[in-house]
This record gives C-alpha cells, sequence and structure tokens, in this order.
C-alpha cells in the first residue's frame, strides 16, 4: 500500500513539474524502492529455507533481464537533438576542449555527419579558433546544403573576418531558412548597416524587434541609426 501511495505522489509531482519539457521522468528512485524491497524479500525467503522458492525469483529476474533487452516497438534515436544537447552541455560546463576532442573523435568514425561538423564549428567558434570554426561550418554544408543553422554562422564569421560580400551572401541564405530568428534579421541589420545600407539595415532590425520586442542589440542599433539622423527623442524610445 505505501509503495503504491509512493508512486502516486512520486508521478504525480513530476508530471506537474516535468510535463510538456524534453526530460523524461525519472525512474531510479522507483528502481531503487522495488529492487531494495525485492532484494530484502528474496533474502528473507532465503534464511527461511525457501531455495526452491527463491530459485524461482533468481530465474525469473533472470529472463525479465533478457526480456528488456529486446526492442519491441520500433525507435529511432534523434540524432540530431543528441548532438545538439552534448554540445549545450559542454558549453554550459566551459569545458569547450573537452567537447572538441569528443567531436573530433566522433568526425573520426563519421566522417560525413553534417550535424557533428557544424557542432564542432561552433565548439569552435566559442573557443576563438576561428579558421577551424569556418572550415567545419562549410563541411557541414558540404554533407548537408540545406542545413539550417551553419549559413547563420557563417555570416557572423565573415562579418567579424570584414569579408562582407560572403557574409550577406550566407545571411540571405540564414533568413531563408530562418524567418522566424530574431537574430538571424539582426544580423543582417548589421550587416547591411556595414555596407552603408541604412535603410535594409534599419527594415532588418524593426524584424527582429517585431519577433522578439525585447530584443536589446537591435533596440540598441536602431537607436543609433536614429540619433545619427538627428532624431533624438526617436531614438530614446
Amino acid at each position: 500500500g505505501f509503495l503504491i501511495f509512493f508512486m502516486l505522489i512520486y508521478f504525480g509531482f513530476l508530471s506537474l513539474v516535468i510535463a510538456g519539457s524534453r526530460y523524461r521522468v525519472p525512474i531510479i528512485p522507483i528502481l531503487l524502492v522495488f529492487g531494495g524491497y525485492s532484494l530484502y524479500y528474496i533474502l528473507s525467503k532465503a534464511q527461511n529455507g525457501n531455495i526452491r522458492e527463491v530459485s524461482g525469483w533468481i530465474i525469473l529476474c533472470f529472463l525479465l533481464y533478457i526480456i528488456s533487452g529486446i526492442q519491441i516497438l520500433p525507435y529511432t534515436p534523434d540524432h540530431h537533438r543528441w548532438l545538439d544537447e552534448r554540445r549545450r552541455g559542454y558549453e554550459y560546463t566551459n569545458q569547450l576542449l573537452k567537447g572538441i576532442n569528443f567531436f573530433e573523435n566522433w568526425l573520426a568514425q563519421n566522417p560525413s555527419d553534417a550535424d557533428a561538423h557544424y557542432h564542432l564549428g561552433v565548439l569552435y567558434f566559442d573557443a576563438k579558433n576561428y579558421s577551424n570554426a569556418e572550415k567545419h561550418f562549410l563541411e557541414c554544408l558540404k554533407y548537408e546544403p540545406i542545413h539550417k543553422s551553419a549559413p547563420y554562422n557563417l555570416a557572423v564569421f565573415y562579418t567579424l573576418k570584414k569579408d562582407l560580400a560572403n557574409a550577406e551572401r550566407y545571411i540571405e541564405i540564414a533568413k531563408e531558412r530562418n524567418p522566424r530568428n530574431a537574430d538571424v534579421w539582426f544580423t543582417s541589420g548589421w550587416i547591411y548597416e556595414l555596407l552603408g545600407k541604412n535603410e535594409e539595415a534599419e527594415e532588418a532590425y524593426n524584424q527582429a524587434i517585431s519577433i522578439s520586442p525585447t530584443h536589446y542589440k537591435a533596440l540598441t542599433y536602431l537607436a543609433v541609426i536614429e540619433l545619427n539622423r538627428g532624431n533624438v527623442e526617436k531614438s530614446k524610445q
């Protein structure tokens, strides 16, 4: 009775907290509770001399272990999400070198994995190794020409490199593939502004703000444009 009550409370609470998220309800506490009780039950039977019953339980556990390794329903792991979350984990824990080593080793075994090239490029970019970052972003597009994220990263890279022709080329591709991404539109405005295309820059910043009204970079850059026009009051808005 207590175990059933515990399960209801446990899963009920976690369902409220985690429902709709990308993470599963952890079952380790449940395994510990039931595993501990099962071990206690079997040892108690053994102490009482019920060898036949104990043997039956051991055989049953072994069979359940074998059955648990049999795939009943078809399942395909989400390769894209797995690599993405792994890279983010290295970034959040500031283990860029460890992440770079992981993806380098992964690519040694899977050289045509476009996603892995992309994530390795991001880690190299974070580590300020820009030449390797560019190399892997381009490799990503070589193996997956329609990759959604690599053109944006290349646009940022070429902007920092002052190669505005390539920056404009890749940001246009990025806008086509990510039309609802405020950062993409902000970067587009930034590139236009560096090219002296202030009207296009203003339009891109406004588009970024329409998608994300609190996008502080777009708001700031737009305010500077208005200030340079002499519209002091408008820039303050």
